[in-house]
C-alpha cells in the first residue's frame, strides 16, 4: 500500500501524539503498559565476531498512572517484562524502528485487540488484514496479528486477561526471519507475591532463555539479501553457529555463575527457574548431579510436580521448575551438545554454572609444635565432598597458603594435617569452591 510522504508523516505524528498521551496519563483500558522500541543492534559473539540483529528496548513502563523510565537499550533477548500479580490487563506499545513491518505475539495468551492476521499474495507486497478475501486460495499468512509499520511506526497490542506463568513475547510477523533476528523477550507473571502458581512458592527466580544465531542469514537480512529471489531465499537451510543462554555463550562471565543477579543463593532456598526457548531448533537444558521439580509448562501448572534433571524445549516452549538449593557449583548444559562457539575446539555455547553459596564450619584446628604441623577439621553444606576447601593461615598479619583439605567420606567431613608449619599461626581460614568461607583462631 502506498502513501504520499507528507500524509504518511502526518499520520505517524498523530499516532505518536496519542502514544505519548497514553504513557503520560493513567491508562483507561490497561492496568500496566510497557513501551517498547524495536530496532537494529550489533551483537559481539564470544569469539569476537560481530553479528547484526534486531532487538527490543524498554523505553518506559506505565502502571496505574505512574511512569517509570526504562534503560532504552536495545538487547537480544529483550528485557524481561514482569507483570504484577494484581494486574490483569497488559498493553505493549511498540515503536518500530526496523526497516519493515513487525508485530507482537505471545504464545499462550489471547490478544484482545487483534485485527490480524495479515495476508500476503504470493511473493508480492500486496496484503489483506483480517479475513482472507472470499474465493481467494492463494494468499498466505505473513503475520499472526496486526502489524506496526516500519521506519518509526507505532502500534498497540493489548491482553485483557493476562494469565500467570512464563511466556515468550516475539514478533508475529514472518517468525522464521524476525524471531531468528532476535525479536524475542520473556514475560512473567506470578499468581501471588512469591507464588508462581497457586500453592507453588519460591524464594528467588531466574529466567533462562535459549536462542541461536546463524550469522550468514542474519547478515543477509541486514544487507537486504534475504527473501524470495535474493541470495538467501529462506531459513530452510539455516545452520546456527552460536547457541546462547540469556544472549551470551560460554565462557562469558555472566554464565559462571548464571545466578549473579540473585546472589546469594543459600542451601535450602527454593529457586524458580523459568526456562524459555526462543530457538527454532529443540534444545535440552540438563542439570548435572541434581534434580529439579518441574511445576508447569507454557503457563499451565501440573497437577503434581515432576522430578527431572533435563527439560525438552522445542521452539517457543516454556517450562517452570523449582530447585531446592544445595551448595556447590552445578553445571548446566544443552544435552544436545550445542556447546561450542562456531565449531571451536574449546567449550562454549550453551554451558552455564549455578553457584550456591556454601556454609563452611571449622570444627577443630590443632597446632603441633613438636611436629610443626597444623590439623584442620571442617564440614561443608556441599553434598558428599563436592566442594573444594582451600586452607590458609595468618601469622602476624602475613597470609600463607596451605593447600586443600581432603574429604573423608567415612567421617562425613574434611580432615587434613598440614606439615612444615614452623610456627603456630594466629588463625586459619577455609575457602569453599562453592562460595563461603570460615576463619577461627588457632588455640
Amino acid at each position: 500500500m502506498m502513501y504520499r510522504k507528507t500524509g504518511n508523516n502526518r499520520v505517524r505524528g498523530w499516532i505518536l501524539a496519542l502514544f505519548l498521551l497514553t504513557v503520560s496519563a493513567p491508562a483507561a483500558h490497561a492496568d500496566i503498559t510497557f513501551n517498547l522500541r524495536a530496532a537494529p543492534v550489533n551483537l559481539t559473539m564470544a569469539d569476537g565476531v560481530v553479528v547484526p540483529a534486531w532487538g527490543y528496548a524498554l523505553v518506559s513502563t506505565n502502571e496505574d498512572g505512574t511512569t517509570t523510565p526504562g534503560d532504552d537499550v536495545v538487547k537480544v533477548p529483550g528485557p524481561t517484562l514482569v507483570v504484577p500479580p494484581a494486574q490483569n490487563r497488559v498493553t505493549v506499545s511498540l515503536i518500530n524502528q526496523l526497516p519493515e513491518e513487525t508485530s507482537l505475539h505471545i504464545l499462550g495468551q489471547v490478544l484482545s485487540n487483534n485485527s490480524g492476521p495479515v495476508w500476503t499474495e504470493g511473493h508480492t507486497t500486496v496484503t489483506y488484514t483480517g479475513s482472507r478475501p472470499a474465493e481467494n486460495y492463494t494468499a498466505r499468512v505473513r503475520s499472526f496479528s496486526h502489524e506496526t509499520a516500519g521506519s518509526g511506526g507505532v502500534g498497540s497490542y493489548r491482553w485483557d486477561n493476562f494469565r500467570p506463568g512464563t511466556y515468550l513475547l516475539s514478533s508475529g510477523t514472518n517468525p522464521a526471519k524476525q524471531v531468528q533476528m532476535g525479536l524475542v523477550l520473556p514475560m512473567v507473571k506470578d499468581a501471588a507475591p512469591g507464588q508462581a502458581y497457586t500453592g507453588v512458592a519460591y524464594d528467588k527466580q531466574l529466567v533462562v532463555l535459549f536462542h541461536e544465531i546463524d550469522p550468514v542469514i542474519q547478515r543477509a537480512v541486514a544487507d537486504g539479501n534475504y527473501g524470495y529471489g535474493k541470495t538467501i531465499p529462506s531459513s530452510s537451510h539455516r545452520a546456527p553457529k552460536y547457541s546462547l543462554i540469556n544472549g551470551k555463550s560460554y565462557p562469558d562471565a555472566s554464565l559462571d555463575p548464571i545466578n549473579a543477579s540473585i546472589n546469594p543463593i543459600t542451601p535450602g532456598q527454593k529457586i524458580l527457574f523459568r526456562f524459555v526457548s526462543a530457538c527454532l531448533d529443540t534444545h535440552i537444558p540438563q542439570f548435572l548431579g541434581t534434580y529439579l521439580n518441574a511445576v508447569a509448562e507454557d503457563g499451565n501448572p501440573y497437577d503434581f510436580p515432576r522430578s527431572q534433571y533435563a527439560f525438552e524445549l522445542p521452539a517457543g516452549k516454556t517450562i517452570d521448575a523449582i530447585f531446592t538449593a544445595t551448595a556447590g557449583r552445578i553445571p548446566i548444559m544443552d544435552a544436545r551438545l550445542d556447546v561450542t562457539n562456531a565449531g571451536a575446539p574449546t567449550p562454549g555455547g550453551m554451558i552455564a554454572f549455578l553457584g550456591v553459596t556454601d556454609t563452611v564450619t571449622i570444627t577443630k584446628a590443632v597446632y603441633n609444635a613438636a611436629g610443626q604441623s597444623l590439623g584442620v577439621w571442617a564440614t561443608s553444606n556441599a553434598p558428599g565432598g563436592t566442594a573444594e576447601l582451600s586452607a590458609s593461615t595468618s601469622t602476624g598479619g602475613t597470609p600463607a597458603d596451605l593447600g586443600q583439605l581432603i574429604y573423608r567420606a567415612n567421617f562425613g567431613e574434611y580432615r587434613e594435617v598440614f606439615s612444615g608449619v614452623a610456627a603456630k599461626p594466629d588463625s586459619v581460614t577455609l575457602t569453599s569452591s562453592a562460595g563461603g568461607s570460615a576463619t577461627v583462631a588457632v588455640p
